[in-house]
């Protein structure tokens, strides 16, 4: 099942169009810091540090403007990086030569069709990139395949549970009530979200210029949101196996934080929430069922249950590995 399918309101070139008036995510320095920051501690949450990246090939698929790639290159990694924006991909090899970077190269193609080399690559990465394409899971399966047998698939998206939530910024319903009054033209979505919905420093939040922030918000014609169930589909369908996730799909260790005493929140909704979790979970000790030691339906079903009441994501990042006994002919 793919969620959030009502907010396609365009194809493939009308993303590409938009991407080419804005070209995502350009952010400023600082932005480019906390998203350097970001993807450090989401690898290291999946057993990827920085230091095991050196020598290895990585494909970034859905590179936008580049930050993430040129962040992987300076780290060692031969780095090939693949968008469909001409002037997005013009900027990203600015980026790379101002910084003196060698190894990466950069491809204009589609995620969907793009004939990349099979079992060629160490890593390959999408961030936040397939859930603005036409087929998020043909995109997923045709990047899968560069994997090399034993190498990693790490791929972020949007995920529905945790961006229902009513706690989070910018919340699935704001888009449904925008589509609602301002209908499929993105411009007028724009007007009508910033109107309706954007406060100052929201953008500055993000590293991003005002005019990029809100129309990669209200504007993109293609949108989806997924369960955990689906995308653990995408896995299962393309022969690769689940190795862990950020958040985690395993109950008992997405609960770890919530039942640690001397991890204090520091917002009085996280320690409300943190209390009354050890409660529940010591009159009913669901966390120590087996099947919640594992990715399992029940665990997914519980752990979506508790990103929604805490909007502790809204998004999930999921590691795959491609199985070694995988035929070098697949």
């Amino acid at each position: 099942m793919t969620v959030g399918a009502g907010l396609v309101t365009g194809r493939g070139d009308d993303v590409r169009q938009m991407y080419s008036r804005f070209n995502f995510p350009r952010r400023n320095a600082e932005g480019v810091r906390a998203v350097h920051a970001d993807l450090t501690r989401i690898l290291a949450s999946l057993g990827i540090p920085l230091s095991d990246l050196k020598g290895k090939r990585l494909l970034d698929a859905g590179c936008g403007t580049g930050e993430v790639a040129c962040f992987l290159a300076s780290q060692g990694a031969d780095v090939t990086a693949i968008d469909f924006v001409e002037s997005s991909l013009g900027y990203a090899r600015e980026q790379a030569a101002r910084l003196g970077l060698q190894n990466i190269r950069f491809l204009r193609g589609s995620l969907l069709d793009y004939p990349f080399e099979p079992n060629a690559y160490d890593y390959v990465l999408s961030h936040m990139v397939l859930h603005h394409t036409e087929d998020p899971a043909g995109g997923f399966a045709n990047i899968a395949r560069a994997a090399k047998p034993g190498g990693s698939v790490i791929f972020r998206v949007f995920c529905f549970w945790g961006t229902m939530s009513p706690f989070q910024k910018s919340p699935l319903w704001k888009r449904w009530v925008v589509r609602l009054v301002a209908g499929k033209d993105p411009d007028r979505r724009v007007r009508v979200g910033e109107r309706l919905f954007y406060r100052a420093g929201h953008a500055e939040q993000h590293g991003l210029t005002k005019e990029t922030f809100l129309y990669d918000l209200w504007g993109v014609p293609i949108v989806y949101h997924h369960t955990w169930g689906e995308l653990m589909g995408w896995v299962r369908r393309n022969g690769l196996d689940f190795h862990s996730s950020n958040p985690s799909m395993v109950f008992s260790e997405l609960m770890r934080p919530f039942l640690d005493p001397s991890r204090r929140s520091i917002t009085r909704r996280g320690r409300i929430l943190a209390r009354a979790a050890r409660l529940v979970l010591t009159v009913v000790p669901l966390h120590r069922l087996p099947a919640c030691r594992r990715p399992s339906r029940l665990s997914r079903f519980l752990g979506q249950a508790t990103v929604f009441v805490s909007a502790g994501a809204n998004m999930i990042t999921i590691r795959a590995i491609k199985p070694s006994s995988r035929s070098a002919l697949d």
